[in-house]
């Protein structure tokens, strides 16, 4: 997604670093507000589960990681961070996260910083196949839905050829589906029904393709969350915005 275009920062001077070399590269509201270290999983219902498969030995790959906030909260919580991965398109934010974290000579998992639609990036081939787990943390609502189509069936090549493996989450979303403008981006931001036909519709497309039946398990919890809808948000129809957690499970 493009970067808003802002005059100066308009977040208060006196802050972390950390978080200033960040917004020198990336000045993104998220960034400036602090959001971007959010430990926004930690909220989703079934994490509890998740870390228990992650200490059992789940390998788990966080795609549009930002700094690893996520990932860390694992190690915090007890997981081995050999079983974590991560990867995202600004090589500074996995940078800054071993500053933020202090953990450059502790941390044992995978770290890429790679474009996520280009399929001539061999960087990430390190992961096709290999994940238990694949999270998604506010990445699939910044795109139009054509290339939420694209970033599913990439999603689906990182993960096992086998049942039991996921796609945890969350992202915006609005009771009713639809596409919208923010700035000079086109988003489609999803309800229940067209999230669950997303993934019906990608496991039939490789299905066709390879001969192997790949369904899912679909759940979905909507969530009203005020910090991210408000009047006066950028978001059109704010009233109806929620925060969707799910979790994609094949069958």
């Amino acid at each position: 997604m493009e970067k808003p275009r802002l005059e100066s920062n308009p977040w208060p001077t006196d802050t972390p670093p950390q978080r200033d070399k960040l917004w020198q590269t990336s000045p993104f509201p998220c960034v400036g507000s602090f959001k971007f270290v959010e430990l926004a999983l930690s909220s989703h219902p079934q994490y509890a589960a998740l870390l228990s498969a992650i200490k059992a030995g789940a390998y788990t790959l966080d795609i549009g990681c930002c700094v690893g906030q996520d990932l860390r909260r694992f190690v915090a919580d007890g997981a081995d961070s050999a079983n974590l991965a991560g990867t995202d398109l600004q090589a500074d934010f996995l940078d800054l996260g071993y500053e933020l974290f202090l953990d450059r000579h502790t941390w044992k998992g995978t770290m890429v910083a790679a474009d996520l639609f280009d399929e001539d990036d061999a960087k990430l081939g390190v992961f096709e196949g290999k994940c238990d787990v694949v999270l998604a943390q506010s990445v699939f609502h910044l795109f139009q839905v054509e290339k939420q189509r694209v970033l599913a069936r990439r999603v689906l090549g990182f993960l096992r050829d086998k049942k039991g493996v996921m796609v945890m989450g969350r992202q915006g979303s609005f009771v009713t589906a639809r596409e919208f403008s923010l700035g000079d981006q086109r988003l489609f931001w999803h309800d229940d029904a067209s999230w669950r036909r997303l993934w019906d519709e990608t496991g039939r497309e490789i299905r066709d393709e390879k001969g192997n039946e790949m369904k899912f398990d679909v759940q979905t919890w909507m969530v009203k969350d005020e910090s991210w809808f408000w009047e006066g948000c950028k978001v059109p129809n704010w009233e109806e915005g929620r925060v969707l957690y799910f979790t994609i499970k094949r069958i």
